[in-house]
């Protein structure tokens, strides 16, 4: 499932600016999957609205600041969850945060996009962009856009006088240049209107920096292997143990080889998914195109695994010990 948003700020007060918000529903789907939509306050989490329905019936929502009874929701930041289930159980789940609503004249909102970034430099969600909101900007004396950490210490602000500027960047750093740490941020804007007669200020927001890559261990069982068909020792089991701030993205398992008549190992086994990796994983000693582990070569695994923020472990080739002793054989003689 993917799902994009047209504006993550709106004002449904029926003056035909920014009344509704889309959510455009991009799904992977067989006609019986079931599907549900839910919209809840980010303060009490409470659910205000929902939808149901079955594969592809539903490719647009759009969202006019209305609850299930049909009453007007009331100001504040709010969450879409989109969740997708087949007939098997198998399951899937997207959230979008951050979704402001608000009618009140001369109100100012920000949202963030991503909410969720890893300033490390890498290329792949080194900042975010924040999108500045006034329902009216008549009267406007200043504005004030800021960051703070969890003890309320302002880390980052932007001051802005009777212009608004419509968008603004953050690339993790704090009013001094320096990197901040990983963790969660809040942020928020205020303004002074008649001087000072009038001062609204945003409702809060939470933002995440994560640069630190996942951490993994994995841990092979039999310690030598050997997938000779005599019922012993015969697959390896390789159990694999992820931690991360951030949901995984993307796994990546691969087995090489390395023989006499190659000056370098090659690619013998490939598993990689998607989402979370399996706790353990059987295999049978086979290649990708068939052929079964040598005991006068040399396996190494290696595995790859990347987060939703991009970041990035990869742990250095473990070797896999084949057994290189020959099966016992007894012999009974009788008259």
């Amino acid at each position: 499932v993917k799902v994009s948003i047209d504006n993550k700020i709106f004002s449904p007060n029926n003056d035909g600016k920014k009344d509704n918000v889309t959510f455009k529903l991009d799904l992977k789907t067989a006609p019986e999957d079931k599907w549900f939509l839910k919209i809840s306050e980010d303060k009490t989490g409470k659910i205000i609205r929902t939808v149901k329905w079955k594969g592809t019936e539903l490719t647009q929502f759009v969202w006019n600041g209305k609850k299930d009874d049909n009453q007007d929701a009331n100001d504040g930041n709010y969450s879409l969850e989109i969740y997708g289930e087949d007939p098997a159980l198998n399951s899937v789940k997207k959230i979008i945060k951050g979704i402001t609503l608000t009618r009140a004249k001369r109100s100012v909102a920000v949202s963030a996009e991503p909410y969720e970034f890893s300033p490390n430099g890498d290329g792949i969600l080194d900042e975010t962009e924040f999108t500045i909101f006034f329902s009216d900007t008549k009267g406007i004396d200043n504005w004030e856009f800021l960051i703070q950490d969890k003890n309320g210490n302002v880390v980052w602000n932007y001051k802005g006088g009777k212009e608004v500027k419509e968008i603004i960047k953050w690339d993790g750093t704090d009013s001094n240049g320096n990197k901040v740490k990983d963790g969660i941020y809040t942020y928020f804007v205020k303004a002074s209107f008649d001087k000072g007669n009038f001062t609204p200020q945003s409702q809060p927001k939470e933002i995440k920096i994560d640069t630190t890559p996942p951490k993994t261990k994995l841990t092979l069982s039999p310690e030598i292997f050997s997938p000779d068909g005599d019922n012993e020792d015969d697959s390896l089991t390789i159990s694999i143990n992820v931690k991360d701030k951030s949901p995984i993205l993307k796994w990546k398992l691969t087995i090489t080889e390395k023989s006499n008549e190659t000056s370098r190992p090659v690619v013998f086994k490939v598993i990689t998914n998607i989402g979370e990796p399996a706790k353990k994983i059987i295999w049978n000693g086979l290649s990708d195109d068939g052929r079964l582990v040598q005991s006068k070569n040399k396996y190494y695994l290696t595995f790859k695994v990347v987060d939703n923020l991009g970041n990035i472990t990869e742990t250095p080739g473990k070797e896999i010990k084949i057994s290189t002793e020959p099966p016992d054989v007894d012999f009974e003689f009788k008259p």
